[in-house]
């Protein structure tokens, strides 16, 4: 392998053969290398090693299996082998952090703790600046993760992490004294210290459930619909989930629109993002009480997901550098039979989700630029009428006494 020449252009490292060239960046501690349209993210010497093996030759591109079969399909056949999709062109924390899109290679709790602000941080916002101010910047409140938050999570784990999931799920011991009696008092302060020392011994960000927790039964059974259900849109989401692609893709970077009040620093956490030289598409998982389309239209429009889509998509295009990403949902009912839908968003509705986003991420830098924290409803007395589906209704009520 001597015969690869290596250059330095600042912090970027160039590797040449012949016709062929490589690249490393520093990622944080580690480096990103690029060959090609293949790509890595390792410790130094393995970075450099891998560049010099795929420019000698020694390595061909990777090669993925496409999914396993499912149980109940025929396995008789052997896994088709595909090449390794156009990789990320760029994957490198770029020294000092001057804003360009990056991609971090973090755990979903160095996600949550970081500072800058995600989706769910302008949602917060827009629903209460004032909490906004006290989780964010006075930090005297922290979130509380909702049951709905924590199905998610689970199901996110089990789906798409399935390792992270056996690590951090656990199931809390039990007793079956009811601690009444002679000694009663002595034996719950025991059994107290038993339970202290054994979550002292379980994982730190272990997520703790009873052993009778009829929400880890759910989210095995969404998962296992995920997996094996034989429908059209079941393979799809196979596809989409399991196939080539990056998973838990966290993007960080600095919107300096012009017309923000001061630049924000964002960051988003793909479940996953699949380039193609045709394209870049951005796959979000969900459950939901209804799969249909009907119902998850409405889903779409009460918790904002045409935001969340514009927002993702915004990321990945400025990692990318590719046009606007498609923006697929892999939606599974939370109660059996567990169905399994697909849906890709129409162009339409990221764009309006994309102008609520601007408008909403222009009014936060105001508040930071500006410390003022004032709700839109604390401004003035204001007068108030009925919501409009309830007045539509009550003015057809009126109208018909009036005949």
């Amino acid at each position: 392998m001597s015969s690869v020449a290596w250059t330095r252009d600042g912090d970027l490292r160039v590797a040449t053969l012949g016709d062929r060239s490589g690249r490393m960046l520093p990622a944080g501690s580690r480096f990103a290398w690029m060959v090609g349209h293949v790509s890595g993210l390792d410790d130094e010497d393995t970075a450099r090693r891998n560049v010099e093996e795929m420019l000698t030759g020694q390595v061909s591109p990777p090669v993925v299996a496409a999914p396993a079969p499912a149980a109940n399909e025929s396995s008789s056949r052997a896994p088709e082998l595909v090449r390794q999709p156009d990789a990320l062109p760029t994957w490198a924390a770029v020294p000092g952090d001057d804003g360009r899109a990056v991609r971090r290679d973090w755990t979903a709790e160095q996600y949550h703790a970081d500072a800058r602000n995600g989706r769910s941080d302008l949602e917060l916002f827009a629903d209460d600046p004032n909490t906004y101010h006290a989780i964010k910047v006075a930090r005297t409140m922290t979130r509380t993760p909702t049951a709905a938050m924590r199905r998610g999570t689970l199901l996110h784990l089990a789906v798409l992490e399935p390792a992270e999931f056996k690590r951090r799920v656990v199931i809390a011991p039990e007793t079956d004294d009811d601690f009444k009696g002679k000694g009663g008092k002595a034996r719950r302060e025991a059994w107290k210290a038993e339970l202290a020392r054994w979550r002292a011994s379980q994982p730190a960000d272990a997520i703790v459930l009873d052993e009778d927790c009829k929400e880890l039964a759910q989210v095995e059974g969404m998962a296992r619909a995920i997996r094996t259900l034989q429908t059209p849109a079941a393979k799809a989401a196979r596809a989409l989930l399991f196939g080539p692609g990056e998973t838990e893709v966290t993007i960080t970077w600095r919107d300096e629109d012009p017309a923000l009040a001061q630049p924000m620093d964002c960051k988003a956490r793909l479940d996953r993002l699949l380039v193609r030289a045709t394209g870049t598409l951005v796959v979000d998982l969900k459950s939901t009480d209804d799969a249909s389309e009907d119902a998850f239209t409405w889903s779409i429009e009460k918790y904002g997901y045409h935001r969340q889509a514009a927002w993702y998509g915004h990321a990945a295009q400025a990692l990318v550098g590719s046009s606007l990403p498609r923006f697929a949902f892999v939606v599974v009912n939370s109660e059996p039979p567990h169905t399994v839908a697909v849906y890709e968003l129409e162009p339409e509705a990221i764009a309006i989700g994309a102008q609520e986003i601007r408008e909403t991420l222009r009014a936060l830098s105001r508040a930071r630029a500006e410390n003022d924290w004032t709700a839109p409803w604390e401004r003035a007395v204001k007068k108030i009428n009925l919501p409009y589906r309830a007045r539509r209704k009550g003015e057809q009520a009126l109208a018909a006494k009036e005949t």
